[in-house]
């Protein structure tokens, strides 16, 4: 028995290519992993009858790399109606992109912030 040692590299290379594609998150992995967007609107009717139950409500992170306030603010009034003051609940991005400038992050929970108040 002799070993293919091309044959076992090209195999180590093939599954270390694929490891990378499925497990790089936001840019290729989720994509692959979960291609269908998450209808948040029927999630949320549905958790209506469970008030008590904590739900996260995931914003567009998109919007927070995109440099355009009006999409952002229409984003977080979008995810505040599906909240539809709810108790038990926490808004966030999913994941916050390396290339989010901290100040627009900041601008974005002090609008939250500003919307919540009482």
């Amino acid at each position: 028995m002799t070993l293919d040692l091309p044959m076992i590299w090209a195999a180590i290379i093939a599954t270390a290519v694929f490891l990378y594609v499925v497990l790089d998150g936001f840019d290729l992995g989720v994509g692959i992993l979960f291609p269908f967007a998450t209808d948040q609107e029927a999630f949320m009717m549905r958790m209506r009858a469970a008030p008590e139950v904590m739900v996260r409500i995931n914003m567009d992170l998109r919007l927070l790399l995109a440099e355009n306030p009006e999409a952002l603010e229409n984003e977080v009034d979008r995810v505040l109606g599906l909240a539809h003051n709810r108790r038990h609940v926490c808004l966030g991005t999913g994941a916050l992109p390396y290339e989010a400038d901290p100040e627009v992050v900041l601008w974005t929970r002090d609008l939250i912030s500003s919307r919540t108040r009482g």
